[in-house]
């Protein structure tokens, strides 16, 4: 834990988190550090369509620490080809909804995937790898549900493009995965999770 984290947007506002506001079936894309990121759309084809292996023995280093664990995804263009998909279409619907202006709720949420292979994938050249790491909140780092401490190679966080229009200002949408399962979920903008560009 520390104290070096932004903790208001007058006080740190190149580090705070995009508090832009919006309505039910509105949808915003990030335009600062997450816009490198796959939109919501996208990382749908990957959860669905990049045929996810969990690989708990694949190395990784992070903040100083080797740690193993994470899981591998189909490249983007391997997935495009496979499902016959143009960029823009592979940004624009998942299954015939675009998930950007959706308003998710409990009861019809069903963007999970639990059939994950176990072991690398034998064709590795077609697929990429995310570690296993978590996320930082108010200055602590969770490996999952609220489990504090560095237990990276469990549990894997990273943010997508897209805002999420629930309760405003304060969500947006992220990937996340153990070994069992993957997801995307929505997830308050304040932590600090994994923001990358995807192959």
């Amino acid at each position: 834990s520390g104290t070096h984290y932004p903790k208001s947007k007058t006080a740190d506002p190149m580090r705070w988190y995009n508090d832009v506001n919006l309505s039910s079936g509105q949808s915003y894309t990030a335009t600062g550090k997450a816009a490198v990121c796959p939109n919501v759309n996208e990382m749908a084809w990957y959860i669905f369509k990049g045929a996810p292996h969990w690989d708990g023995d694949k190395l990784f280093s992070f903040a100083g620490h080797l740690s193993k664990g994470g899981m591998w995804f189909k490249k983007k263009a391997v997935i495009m080809s496979e499902n016959h998909l143009t960029d823009v279409a592979m940004k624009a619907k998942y299954d015939n909804t675009d998930y950007r202006p959706y308003r998710p709720s409990i009861s019809n949420w069903s963007l999970l995937n639990k059939s994950i292979t176990i072991g690398a994938p034998s064709n590795v050249d077609n697929y990429f790898f995310l570690p296993a790491i978590g996320y930082f909140f108010k200055g602590k780092f969770y490996s999952g549900s609220f489990i504090q401490g560095n237990q990276n190679g469990l549990y894997g966080d990273y943010w997508t493009s897209s805002a999420s229009n629930l309760d405003g200002n304060k969500n947006a949408y992220n990937l996340a995965f153990r070994e069992n399962v993957v997801g995307i979920f929505v997830s308050i903008r304040l932590k600090g999770a994994m923001t990358i560009a995807f192959e």
